[in-house]
């Protein structure tokens, strides 16, 4: 089964094909080798490499965040004449970020419009894919675990300030939904496998956490305990879906705890503390660009 994973050196691309490549031929060429906003050049890509199943996870930020979602997200949509399956990355944020999200249901979708780019793309690509038995959305709300930016990723940026000996500061704290990446390989092959499945299905946590929470774990799995300062006491926005469909449709799927996957990936980085940028962390660009609630 020939599968084309696009954005295969992102921080879900590239633990996706790392997770599945022992049972699939997986094809994760890089943007020079080939443009997925091409519609033409992504269906010679499809034939010429006899393409079966498209799991998209590629996104192109800045102004034109919008055009390329949709860009890329059509280019692969109309070429599913011949694809037997396209599995497409949404957002957690088609659901309007400007709001509380208590554990949010699929069936909001599309109640509140997002006033960003990004949701909104994301949100039309789902409008899109509707009713379509060829294609399965999945929504995440947090990821997290080895390979995603620590310069800027909450999680990754508090271990590795702690691993520095320097004090951890939340800007504002809120409830989220944080799931480890490797929960996120058998979810994939369960789609993969049961192809029959379509349709949208958040990608998050049953039980919920807080930023300051999560540091109370690094702390506990520390020698060397952070000072922790919350800068707004207020809460920012909520953050979080239901996974009720998700664990009814996969019932066996096990979910790792915040203490197990917080105390893994603490591990990860304190084996490889030696290849952090340390004047990136103390210049702390991750805290000059947390958004606070205003209202």
């Amino acid at each position: 089964m020939n599968i084309l994973l696009t954005g295969g050196k992102g921080f879900i691309g590239r633990n996706l094909y790392e997770g599945l490549i022992d049972e699939y031929k997986i094809f994760a060429p890089r943007h020079r080798e080939l443009e997925i906003a091409d519609y033409d050049a992504v269906r010679k890509y499809i034939i010429k490499n006899k393409i079966k199943i498209v799991i998209h996870t590629a996104v192109k930020g800045g102004d034109l965040v919008l055009e390329n979602i949709l860009r890329m997200f059509l280019s692969i949509h109309n070429n599913l004449d011949l694809l037997d399956k396209f599995i497409n990355f949404g957002s957690g944020a088609e659901y309007a970020k400007t709001r509380d999200l208590k554990k949010v249901e699929e069936t909001n979708l599309g109640k509140f419009i997002p006033q960003d780019n990004y949701g909104l793309g994301k949100l039309i690509c789902s409008k899109l894919s509707k009713d379509n038995e060829k294609i399965t959305t999945l929504l995440p709300f947090g990821i997290f675990g080895p390979g995603e930016d620590y310069r800027f990723k909450f999680i990754a940026n508090s271990i590795v300030k702690n691993l520095l000996g320097l004090p951890i500061k939340i800007k504002q704290d809120v409830i989220f939904d944080y799931l480890y990446i490797k929960d996120l390989i058998p979810i994939m092959k369960f789609f993969l496998k049961n192809q029959n499945i379509s349709g949208d299905f958040n990608i998050s946590t049953t039980k919920s956490t807080s930023l300051s929470q999560i540091v109370d774990l690094i702390n506990k799995d520390s020698q060397k305990p952070s000072k922790v300062t919350i800068i707004n006491k207020n809460l920012n926005f909520q953050y979080t879906g239901s996974n009720k469909k998700l664990l009814k449709t996969i019932p066996y799927l096990k979910i790792t705890s915040y203490e197990d996957s917080t105390r893994d990936f603490y591990n990860f980085f304190k084996k490889n503390i030696k290849s952090v940028d340390k004047d990136a962390i103390i210049q702390d660009d991750y805290l000059k660009k947390s958004k606070i609630k205003t209202i």
